[in-house]
């Protein structure tokens, strides 16, 4: 790939990861996770799939509720 395909193919910010959802972060907590990691750019997929509909990347919604649950102290 030259520069503009690179760039053209990182553009859309895509990546796996788990559900950003009160009920994702519910079942977390119930199995007692000590610690959420992942080698994506987010642990929560990337754009966000809330209830199988897929949102546009600036409408997080809930999907920082992952976060804070894992940063909080």
């Amino acid at each position: 790939m030259n520069g503009d395909e690179q760039s053209a193919a990182m553009a859309p910010l895509r990546c796996c990861g788990i559900e950003g959802t009160e009920d994702m972060a519910r079942w977390l907590w119930n199995r007692q996770f000590a610690a959420v990691a992942s080698d994506n750019i987010a642990v929560e997929a990337m754009p966000p799939i809330i209830d199988g509909v897929e949102r546009p990347p600036t409408e997080f919604g809930e999907c920082d509720l992952i976060y804070d649950l894992v940063s909080s102290g």
